[in-house]
């Protein structure tokens, strides 16, 4: 049996401005709670970051799970990362990608043009399943070490 996924793409516009939304129906998917935790050292100084996630086939279309605009990352007592979005839909026969964008930032402004060799991307990818059972990835940028986490997402 194959199934097929639909792309929408719409646009409501007011006298005030114009909201722009994409989305895709997935079928066969799962959803899953996404976690971060800081499991050694602290996140580096000078730097924001953008935690995204996405699907592999639709890569441009990315959920914002965190924009860290200052040199804080918001975390819990357990070092857990808050996250301003935790629950993601993917595939069963896709991949999901979490990634980090960090950015320098001089006082209040992020300067990508003065720091180029420290803009990176840093990427972990998870194959969804169908059980309940968790994995973890870890990821790294600069001395923080953090653990990227996906739970099945339980009704």
């Amino acid at each position: 049996m194959t199934y097929r996924t639909y792309f929408n793409d719409r646009s409501f516009t007011s006298e005030l401005s114009t909201l722009e939304m994409a989305f895709e129906e997935i079928v066969q998917s799962v959803e899953a709670t996404i976690s971060v935790k800081v499991v050694d050292g602290s996140w580096p100084d000078g730097l924001c970051g953008v935690f995204c996630a996405s699907i592999d086939n639709i890569d441009d279309l990315k959920v914002k799970l965190l924009e860290c605009a200052d040199v804080r990352l918001p975390l819990d007592a357990d070092g857990k990362i808050k996250l301003r979005c935790e629950v993601v839909s993917v595939g069963l026969e896709g991949l999901l990608n979490i990634s980090v964008m960090e950015h320098c930032i001089n006082g209040d402004q992020v300067v990508e043009n003065q720091c180029r060799e420290h803009v990176k991307s840093h990427e972990v990818v998870f194959e969804p399943k169908k059980s309940g059972t968790s994995s973890s990835i870890e990821l790294i940028v600069g001395s923080c070490r953090m653990e990227v986490s996906w739970f099945l997402f339980s009704y």
